[in-house]
């Protein structure tokens, strides 16, 4: 059988064939059916980190205008419901979000400062902390405009024909100040690299597919247990190897029909990573499944489980959401299957 070996793959792989053709035959349909769609489900990637503005009156979006136009590491994305811009700080879409409510830019000129602009924003995340300059720079900026008038109009030099003509000159002096370059000023700049692209949202593509090859492989290892027990003109050892190989072959099988899932739907931007993600992933799966194939001895046990495992997949790992978002010790017990791993890969 040694000396057969060569032999023995082809018939393993044509046994692997037949026997999920069903299986693949789907997995190919739908891939040929999204990208004919046009659904990729690649994530959207944009430069710099989201940071969501939900403005509820005319100054929020005169203040989000200004903050569109900053070039920095930061993207805003204005909302114009307040649940919404929650829901996705929750689900990891945005970094956090600033609620700009009604009459919040009358409030500070009366100098009422506490509580007046709400920020939601996610335990993991401590780009926060980095937004607070930018947002409140181009508010304090616009402040500025009104504070100067108040302190004219109720100055000495708001008297005669010329009042108007003296406060325009002396918004034009503050405007040269800030951005005239000749006035001391702090300018945080990225150097050296540019701001990379920051995912948002999930790998709908990917995750489907990472969890379709894990069910697959699971698929195999029953199979590769009926083989064990049907082989019964076989020793022990003769089973036993071509137990295992039948295994090789279908976990190896499943990682290839998921890749050419995932190539066909969206392709590779990164074929170097996407390979390399592809074999870790490859050699988790041997290990998760002969793990599992330990535990659940027979067929049957397998067959039974598979779709529970399939489920927990769907559920725990970050397929379609992120259940850590919600119940942060469902995301630990997610690790614990080979599906977050690879997609953590690329997270």
């Amino acid at each position: 059988m040694n000396g057969n070996w060569l032999q023995l793959e082809k018939i393993l792989w044509k046994q692997y064939l037949l026997k999920h053709r069903s299986a693949l035959l789907i997995f190919l349909i739908l891939a040929i059916l999204i990208r004919a769609l046009g659904v990729s489900g690649q994530e959207n990637t944009v430069k710099g980190m989201q940071i969501g503005i939900c403005a509820l009156d005319e100054d929020g979006e005169t203040l989000f205008g200004s903050l569109v136009e900053e070039s920095g590491i930061f993207h805003f994305c204005l909302y114009e419901d307040e649940e919404t811009m929650i829901r996705d700080v929750k689900n990891g879409n945005l970094e956090c979000g600033y609620v700009l409510p009604e009459d919040f830019f009358e409030h500070l000129l009366q100098g009422k400062i506490r509580r007046q602009i709400p920020l939601y924003y996610s335990v993991s995340s401590g780009a926060h902390k980095l937004s607070y300059e930018v947002v409140f720079a181009h508010l304090f900026g616009m402040l500025s405009d009104e504070v100067l008038k108040e302190w004219f109009l109720q100055s000495d030099f708001n008297t005669g024909e010329l009042a108007q003509k003296q406060l325009d000159r002396l918004l034009e002096l503050k405007e040269y100040c800030e951005q005239g370059g000749e006035t001391f000023a702090f300018h945080f700049e990225k150097v050296g690299v540019e701001a990379k692209e920051k995912t948002v949202g999930l790998d709908v593509v990917r995750g489907v597919g990472a969890v379709m090859m894990f069910f697959l492989s699971l698929l195999g290892l029953a199979n590769s247990k009926e083989l064990w027990w049907q082989n019964k003109m076989l020793s022990h050892k003769q089973a036993k190897n071509i137990g295992n190989r039948s295994l090789h072959v279908a976990i190896a099988g499943s990682v290839m029909a998921g890749g050419i899932f995932i190539l066909i739907v969206r392709g590779f931007d990164n074929p170097l990573k996407e390979v390399g993600a592809l074999l870790c992933y490859y050699v988790l799966l041997e290990v998760t499944v002969r793990l599992l194939g330990i535990v659940l001895r027979t067929a049957q046990n397998v067959y039974s489980v598979a779709p529970v495992l399939l489920l927990v997949s769907l559920l725990l790992c970050p397929v379609f959401f992120r259940i850590d978002t919600w119940v942060p010790i469902l995301g630990y017990i997610g690790k614990a299957f080979p599906v977050s791993w690879y997609l953590n890969f690329f997270y």
